[in-house]
């Protein structure tokens, strides 16, 4: 389909670039009825789709539909189920955060890393299949939770990249990690870091609402 590029308003943000979810914001298309601005996105799988700034900044459109598709695919499968790679992701830091006998419990659960998924159709969800052989499942706060946005799948270098960059803000004198001001201010953690790329102060990144209408 055939999408024309339009100028943005000056009161309007530029989120071109946005990575979210399987997602890359390219570039405005339209503003719809609510003169919100629609935005066109290429998908990891290769298709495109169109979302507004909102549902694109918070998190709530991560993929052209693929990941709720692969959801749905997968729950419906139960055969083999135990034995597949994302499966046993799961299973393991599912261990990992809750029990002691584990021998990595010293490092998530007992230092107050929490499993927070519901449901391996949950997990699936929000996270997907995993692309390759190389890749496993990584936390994007490694101070944070196994939670929906805060996990993905990475390589290896891309693991050590994050682990070299885990994002500490202190406002008010406190220090905490993204996902625990997240838990705090229920701003989603990529919210928040999507903020301080943009230019945020760490107060407003913090403390301003996320504005969503809905449609």
């Amino acid at each position: 389909m055939a999408y024309e590029i339009i100028t943005l308003s000056n009161i309007a943000k530029d989120i071109t670039g946005l990575e979210t979810g399987r997602l890359t914001v390219i570039a405005p298309v339209h503003q719809n009825k609510h003169k919100r601005f629609m935005w066109l996105c290429i998908c990891d799988c290769g298709s495109d789709i169109v979302a507004d700034t909102c549902n694109l900044s918070n998190g709530h459109t991560r993929s052209c539909g693929c990941l709720s598709r692969e959801a749905t695919s997968i729950s419906r499968t139960t055969h083999g189920l135990s034995r597949s790679p994302e499966y046993m992701a799961y299973h393991n830091a599912k261990l990992r955060c809750n029990d002691e006998t584990n021998n990595r419990y010293e490092w998530y659960g007992k230092r107050g890393i929490e499993f927070m998924f519901s449901s391996f159709e949950e997990f699936i969800g929000d996270i997907g299949l995993r692309p390759t052989p190389k890749h496993s499942l990584d936390r994007m706060d490694n101070n944070g939770n196994y939670e929906i946005g805060n996990v993905r799948w990475a390589t290896i270098p891309e693991q050590v990249s994050n682990k070299s960059n885990t994002h500490n803000l202190t406002l008010n004198g406190i220090t905490k990690h993204v996902a625990e001001w997240s838990r705090v201010t229920g701003i989603k953690p990529e919210t928040i870091r999507y903020r301080i790329k943009a230019g945020w102060s760490i107060e407003d990144a913090l403390t301003k609402p996320v504005k969503c209408h809905t449609m």
